[in-house]
């Protein structure tokens, strides 16, 4: 029988986990960090300086209908060995786990819901009772419903509703729902907000020398040697930025602006070509029954100029200036957004053709429908998102205030931090505690004192990771330009170009303690050149203890002394392919002193094969008939002592490294060379274990205490 082990959690000490149970240590970084963190947040955005547009001031409208193309040869071919790896499975969404997550009062009082509003998410096959004729629908005191999105499969489609109900309460109406055989789950109407950090301050001076971010990704460069760079403007491309909709009379935007042309030359009034909604000739507005996606605010004007403001000597020029902008408003006047437009403006983006999709906007509400929308968008669409402005980490750190912002948070979605000019984290930005590790924000990119589009034809310099994000939308535009098949170069090519080629790092210390965490930072000339790295990391680990691999053994998934055991390692790559990647595993002490009561009786390491872009690989595990893992065909296998007493900690360190390499312990960090595949070397993981079926989970009851099993993943390549 197995035991698994998944989801790794950060600790500040040694991973510990029990064959009964896990026994996390206690937390060490205790009331300074988040202290420190509101002092960061108190901080505020301090001035930057202007650079000066003299090496800016590039022949731009020279190079304007110029299509010239450069073989970046190490990068395509690289992509390609890529794509024939392994193809990247999204994860099937759990709605089981986000409806226990939603039932914490913590969670409830952290996340804004609308009134009188409820999503509700049903598998519909042909003997399904109309939603009106349900009990659940009645005694919620539900008034109306609308069809948000309907996703067919081989027996049944599932389709997402906005329930209109009559309850104060709606939480009590969600749990009254989720009890129901036919749902598979309800949840609030969500509320988003922007990720903007105060107000702009209008500012009709015009030029490029309030930019600073050109500067810093060395624009000028990139735009005019079209011998190594391309045409590396975003031309014929189609950015899609969701939020309060978009100035496209603008004097800077006007000529970027994605034109519907068969709702612009047909009839006025009618749903010319037939995707349910009428003259959306420039994008989509779900807030009022307006055709025109027009910006009542100002956030959305501003993100969309920081992508494609136009080439034509006024106001400044956007990183992708000769991309296209198609504006969707999913933002009210007053910043919001509600989750099922949100989830409607990210379908409409997709199957009208966006490339890639801007999302400065962000909740720490986890939702089934925009998850369900963008894992439909991602086959087609890049997508990009903010970190937030509370200045708090992810989840996974230690501390009480913390947060996943989504959708930055999601693995499909690129996560993008903020940085000023003095190349520091903006002190009001989210950030990610486990550097590389499923990476919830992926890379950093410039968000402080931005200078952009205002509606009105004005101008203003605004901060917020709501500037950064479109700085990554501006870049993926640039690579899909370049890199157009999308059946050869997937969204996920080019989000580990993105994120992984990049040589940069944005350094921080939080706490002030000198740990610093590196995380990558924007580079346009890198992300189009170089090859994307691989990184790495334990994504499950399983153990058996079932008789046949020895006859002492009694298979109750209890590991006991004098058991023998076998170890199976899951390794998830999120970025370039990896080769030949092999799995080290050792019980010595930090003192380098081995585990005198373990035995590797088949040696200690074990070969993973190759591991493609987003994809996962392990060590040969074995599925019954049920599909659930029973074992493992090229295990790490381990002998227990019969005579270690109870209580004993045996700390096992799993390393994984590439082949025909001569790999140095750990503990001498001097030895470690750097062309690594995961450069963070000194992480450790807390293993929890969970399991995947009632069977497993029941496990819990039987499993005595008598002996503690450590799991130190190190990365040593």
């Amino acid at each position: 029988m197995r035991k698994k082990i998944k989801k790794v959690v950060l600790l500040t000490t040694a991973l510990v986990l029990t064959f009964s149970q896990v026994l996390i240590p206690s937390e060490s970084i205790g009331t300074e960090l988040f202290a420190k963190q509101q002092d960061r947040a108190e901080v505020g955005v301090e001035a930057v300086g202007d650079s000066t547009a003299g090496e800016m001031a590039v022949q731009l409208s020279e190079k304007k209908n110029k299509n010239s193309q450069v073989a970046l040869k190490k990068v395509e071919d690289k992509a390609g060995q890529e794509e024939d790896v392994s193809s990247f499975d999204i994860d099937e969404i759990d709605y089981d786990r986000i409806i226990e997550e939603s039932r914490d009062e913590e969670y409830r009082d952290s996340v804004e819901i609308s009134d009188n509003a409820i999503i509700v998410v049903r598998d519909e096959r042909d003997d399904s009772k109309r939603i009106t004729k349900e009990d659940w629908y009645q005694k919620c005191g539900a008034t109306d419903y609308e069809v948000i999105m309907s996703k067919e499969s081989a027996d049944s489609t599932q389709t997402s509703y906005k329930i209109t109900t009559e309850l104060e309460d709606v939480w009590a109406a969600v749990d009254m729902i989720n009890e129901s055989e036919d749902v598979l789950i309800a949840e609030p109407e969500y509320v988003y907000d922007l990720c903007e950090e105060g107000a702009p301050s209008a500012d009709t001076n015009t030029g490029m020398e309030k930019e600073w971010y050109l500067k810093d990704q060395n624009m000028s460069t990139v735009w005019s040697e079209t011998a190594t760079y391309g045409n590396a403007t975003g031309e014929g491309v189609i950015v899609a930025v969701i939020d309060t909709g978009v100035d496209y009379n603008h004097e800077d935007l006007k000529d970027n602006i994605w034109i519907n042309s068969a709702e612009l030359l047909g009839n006025e009034g009618v749903d010319d070509d037939g995707n349910g909604y009428v003259d959306d000739v420039y994008g989509i507005n779900l807030i009022s029954g307006e055709s025109e996606p027009m910006d009542d605010n100002g956030h959305g004007t501003h993100v969309a100029g920081i992508i494609a403001m136009a080439d034509n000597d006024c106001g400044g020029v956007g990183i992708a200036y000769n991309s296209k902008i198609m504006s969707i408003k999913a933002g009210g006047a007053d910043g919001s957004f509600n989750s099922s437009d949100i989830a409607k403006a990210i379908t409409y983006a997709s199957k009208n053709g966006a490339d890639v999709i801007n999302m400065s906007f962000g909740s720490y509400a986890h939702s089934a429908i925009v998850e369900s929308a963008l894992q439909d968008a991602f086959g087609t669409s890049v997508l990009v998102a903010a970190a937030g402005n509370d200045a708090i980490p992810t989840l996974d750190a230690p501390v009480v205030l913390k947060g996943n912002m989504y959708p930055a948070a999601y693995q499909y979605v690129i996560g993008v931090m903020a940085y000023d000019s003095s190349n520091n984290i903006a002190p009001f930005s989210n950030w990610d505690y486990r550097v590389n590790y499923g990476a919830e924000y992926e890379v950093a990119a410039p968000g402080a004192s931005i200078y952009s589009t205002l509606p009105g034809d004005r101008y203003a310099s605004w901060s917020g990771t709501s500037m950064a994000a479109p700085m990554v939308s501006a870049v993926a535009a640039i690579l899909r330009s370049s890199y157009s098949d999308k059946s050869v170069y997937s969204s996920r090519f080019i989000m580990g170009q993105i994120a992984s080629a990049t040589e940069d790092v944005i350094e921080f210390d939080p706490i002030m303690s000198g740990k610093l965490y590196k995380y990558s930072k924007l580079n346009v000339a890198h992300s189009i050149t170089k090859s994307a790295k691989p990184n790495i990391y334990v994504d499950e680990v399983y153990i058996f203890d079932s008789t046949d691999i020895s006859d002492k053994n009694n298979g109750d998934g209890i590991i006991q002394p004098g058991e023998t055991i076998d170890i199976a390692v899951g390794l998830r790559n999120q970025w370039g392919a990896a080769k030949d990647v092999y799995v080290t595993v050792n019980a010595t002490s930090a003192g380098g002193v081995e585990n005198p009561y373990v035995t590797f009786t088949n040696g200690n390491e074990v070969k993973i094969d190759d591991i493609g872009t987003f994809a996962t690989q392990n060590n040969g595990y074995i599925y019954d008939e049920e599909g659930i893992i029973s074992g493992v065909t090229n295990p790490i296998r381990v002998t227990i002592s019969e005579t270690t007493p109870n209580d004993a900690d045996i700390q096992f360190n799993i390393n994984y490294h590439k082949a025909q390499r001569k790999h140095k312990s750990y503990y001498n960090t001097s030895n470690r060379k750097k062309e690594t595949y995961n450069t963070d070397c000194d992480i450790c993981h807390i293993i929890r274990s969970q399991y995947r079926d009632e069977q497993y989970r029941k496990l819990d009851s039987n499993i005595d205490s008598n002996l503690h099993f450590h799991l130190l993943c190190l990365i040593t390549l």
